[in-house]
């Protein structure tokens, strides 16, 4: 059985996606969905699955990329997926926000799916470290 095609995002849709991230319940979250998504190129399903240790370095700090377990990927075949700018920016924050093990996880969802309920009245914008950032928050 032949699956549809995946409808390819302009810059203009990625962009409007992203304002509209900030006007969710749980804005920083979201964004890092969404960048998930459109830099790393992951499936719906592999962001669900996705865990910091996945993440991380052993050192506990971000790592230059995202080591994607056969359990999470498609077909069970893991990946290693670089991490852009972009996306470490927005995890780095997240994982300052979030008291979770997972990032992405929510009280109600598996305890696989990230979380950050703790910083859900979070302007963004209002909270930027460096010019880099208040470029990418736009």
């Amino acid at each position: 059985m032949a699956g549809k095609q995946a409808k390819i995002l302009t810059d203009l849709d990625i962009e409007r996606l992203l304002i509209l991230t900030r006007k969710s319940r749980y804005p920083l979250r979201d964004r890092c969905l969404v960048l998930l998504s459109v830099k790393a190129g992951m499936r719906a399903g592999e962001i669900a699955k996705i865990t910091w240790p996945m993440v991380l370095e052993p050192t506990g700090k971000i790592g230059p990329s995202i080591e994607l377990r056969d359990n999470a990927a498609k077909m069970g075949s893991g990946r290693r997926i670089p991490l852009h700018p972009d996306l470490r920016i927005c995890l780095e924050r997240l994982k300052r926000a979030s008291p979770f093990s997972s990032p992405f996880r929510m009280p109600t969802y598996p305890t696989n799916f990230l979380m950050l309920s703790a910083i859900s009245d979070m302007n963004p914008a209002s909270q930027l470290e460096s010019s880099s950032e208040a470029q990418i928050w736009g």
